[in-house]
Order: structure tokens, then C-alpha cells, then sequence
């Protein structure tokens, strides 16, 4: 018996201070008194009891096959993931391996796997210590489709393959399917392309995820776009880690919001996710190649000095990890997109950064919001991972 926690059920009500009794994995009575003899009670009069939190957008696909206590969920409280965020998919077994080497390669030799009837056979083998639901990746499906990173729309036969890839991991019991659209490959696609494999997960009852195509200048065309996706395809919407980047575009999401509102008045089901932080984490790469550095105006990832771009991975070079892109601007003697452009080149083509570019107000507004929930969008790489 626990007895005495203040109780957070989440369902939005107040919490109160009650006792909760269980019996092996199940609870059997929640009560304002428990008086039952029991082999163990704990006296939590100064704790707060919850249902274990749901991570809604996480990138752990292949920790839980790795470390299967995922011990930095489970501290945390988290008990159940959703993985397959942002476009990066765990199938098929080889596209997905080379997709996600760009955020989380595997410490391990991983084994192959068919679909995600088969990524969830494994996970189902591994039996990691907290649940797992999957979305289908976009960028997974098409670079398996196209054979790689293709600049072009997909032909009859690229789509045909492209549909039957998120049709297997719906029968599958896939829960949805996401996107990356500012990232490789999914850049490449059209709004077209999104929702005719959009209209598979609808019939199907899955969600639509989007990372969406700018998060800085153009945020409310991709909220627009995000949006005319789910409606075109059936589907619900969720909007990844809802947020406006870069100084010029602070307080932005007091419109996207407004956007969000108005289309759950019509009846729509859209939401947000979100990790309550100022700093987001990515891929250097991604950056450079959306304009954080350069002078233009805009850039979907909004803009950042390198002053505001601290290094956490460098693959092979552990000492550079902590340092600020600043700091190679005044070690190299370039500008910060060319600096930038030589660690890439030559150092590691797979550097993880934290970019500070978001304003707190901004962030606590989204939290605020009826739509928002958290996720971490954990990168666990590096000696100096972003906290989230």
C-alpha cells in the first residue's frame, strides 16, 4: 500500500491526497484510506504518484534493443515511447540503420530485420523494461524506395513501393507515420507525396507527425501545410516540438497556436509536442545546409550565431565535444558557416549540436497550451548530450 502521495491521475484533475493499493502489477484499490494488511507500506506523504508519462516523441528505436533497461526513460518516469519521430523509421533494416546513423548510430551490430513486423518482433524479443509504439518513418520509406537520397519526385513504381512500406508497418500495428521535412531526404517531397501515403495511415486510424518543413520564418506555412495534410489524408495531426526559431521570429507561436485552435473547433484532431527547452539539438550538417550561418534572410531552422551552437558529439574527436562553434570561428579563422563546413568535411560528417535560437516566453506559452505534450526528443550520443 502507498499511502498518503498527493495522486496526479492524468485526467486534468486536481491532485489529492489519497491511498493506492496493489496487488503484484495491478492496482486493486485507490481509496481515501487503505487499511488492508499488506507486505509492504509506503508511507509517500511527502511524494507525488502519476501514471507513468507517455515520451510522445523519442528517437530511442534502437536503445531499446540495445539497453533494454533504458534507464534514462525509466528514471525519468517514463514507461511508455514513441519512437520513429521526425521521418527517421526503424524499417526497412537496412534503410533504416543508414537513416538513423545521422542522429543515433547503433553502439552495437544490431541484427536485420524484414519491415516492422519485424523491428517490433524484436522489440517484442528484447522485452526492453518500459512499452514501445512506432511510427513509420517517411525518410526511411523513401530512401529505401529511391535507393538513397534522391532530389526528385518518386516514380509510379518508387510510390507504389513507398505506399506498401507504410501499409506493411500499419498492419503491422505501426500507430502512424511521421516526417522530417526539413531533413534528407524528406525535404524532397512533395506536400502530394505526404498525403498520398498519409491516406494509408488514415485508413488504418493512425496519426500523421511532422517535423515540419521550416520552424523559423515560414512556421505558419508549415503549420498550414501540416494541417491541409491530415484533412487531405484523414488523419490527425501532431506537430513536432512546436516551436519558432531564431530572434526575428520570437512570439510567432502565438499564432501557430491561434491555427492549432482553430482547427480543433472545427472538430480536428491536432496537437504538439514539445521539450521545455530553448536550446533544440540536430545535425550540424542540417543547419549549414538550411542557412543557420549565412547571411540570407530567413532559413528553416532559423538563424543562430555560432556563439549559441554547443558541440555535443564529434565522432572520434571526444576532446571538441562541449566547445562552441565560436570557438573553431576563432581557431580556423573563418567565418562560422565555413568553420562549420570544415569540422563537417574534415572531422566528422555526423556532428550532434545544441542551438539556442528560442525565446522562454515562447516556450512556456506552448507548454501552456491544451495542445502541447512533452517529449523528450533525446539524442543519447556524446559526452555532452543536450539534457532533454
Amino acid at each position: 500500500v502507498i499511502k498518503g502521495a498527493m495522486v496526479v491521475d492524468g485526467t486534468g484533475s486536481p491532485g489529492s491526497v489519497i491511498d493506492v493499493g496493489i496487488r503484484g502489477d495491478r492496482i486493486e484499490v485507490v481509496d481515501q484510506a487503505v487499511e488492508a494488511e499488506s507486505a509492504e507500506t509506503l508511507d509517500a506523504s511527502v511524494l507525488v504518484l502519476a501514471p507513468g508519462f507517455i515520451d510522445v516523441h523519442s528517437h530511442d528505436d534502437f536503445h531499446v534493443l540495445i539497453e533494454p533497461e533504458v534507464r534514462h526513460n525509466i528514471l525519468q518516469g517514463i514507461t511508455t515511447v514513441i519512437v520513429g519521430n521526425c521521418g527517421f523509421g526503424a524499417a526497412g533494416s537496412e534503410a533504416g540503420k543508414i537513416q538513423m546513423k545521422a542522429i543515433n548510430e547503433p553502439s552495437v551490430e544490431l541484427p536485420d530485420w524484414t519491415g516492422y513486423s519485424g523491428y517490433l518482433d524484436e522489440v517484442e524479443k528484447t522485452s526492453p523494461s518500459l512499452n514501445v509504439a512506432a511510427l513509420i518513418g517517411h525518410h526511411t520509406a523513401r530512401r529505401e524506395a529511391m535507393n538513397g537520397v534522391a532530389d526528385r519526385p518518386p516514380t509510379d513504381d518508387e510510390l507504389k513501393a513507398m505506399l506498401a512500406n507504410v501499409e506493411e508497418g500499419m498492419e503491422a500495428g505501426a500507430v502512424g507515420m511521421s516526417t522530417g521535412l526539413v531533413y534528407e531526404p524528406g525535404r524532397y517531397a512533395s506536400t502530394d507525396e505526404v498525403v498520398a501515403l498519409g491516406e494509408i495511415v488514415g485508413k488504418y486510424g493512425g496519426v500523421y507527425v511532422s517535423h515540419m518543413r521550416d520552424e523559423g520564418a515560414g512556421l505558419l506555412d508549415s503549420v498550414r501545410e501540416t494541417l491541409h495534410i491530415g484533412k487531405a489524408s484523414g488523419t490527425p495531426v501532431q506537430i513536432s516540438h512546436h516551436k519558432s526559431v531564431g530572434k526575428t521570429n520570437w512570439g510567432m507561436v502565438s499564432q501557430s497556436l491561434e491555427m492549432i485552435e482553430e482547427a480543433v473547433s472545427q472538430g480536428r484532431d491536432v496537437t504538439a509536442d514539445q521539450y521545455p527547452y530553448t536550446a533544440r539539438s540536430t545535425m550540424l550538417f542540417a543547419l549549414v545546409q538550411n542557412g543557420t550561418f549565412n547571411s540570407s534572410e530567413g532559413g528553416a531552422m532559423g538563424k543562430s550565431d555560432p556563439s549559441e551552437v554547443l558541440l555535443c558529439s564529434v565522432p572520434g574527436y571526444d576532446e571538441y565535444e562541449g566547445r562552441t562553434l565560436q570557438s573553431f570561428v576563432e581557431e580556423f579563422d573563418l567565418p562560422g558557416e565555413d568553420a562549420a563546413n570544415k569540422l563537417l568535411s574534415e572531422y566528422s560528417d555526423a556532428i550532434l549540436v545544441a542551438a539556442f535560437g528560442m525565446d522562454e516566453g515562447d516556450v512556456r506559452m506552448v507548454m501552456a497550451h491544451d495542445s502541447t505534450m512533452i517529449g523528450t526528443d533525446g539524442l543519447d550520443r556524446g559526452s555532452k548530450p543536450h539534457p532533454r
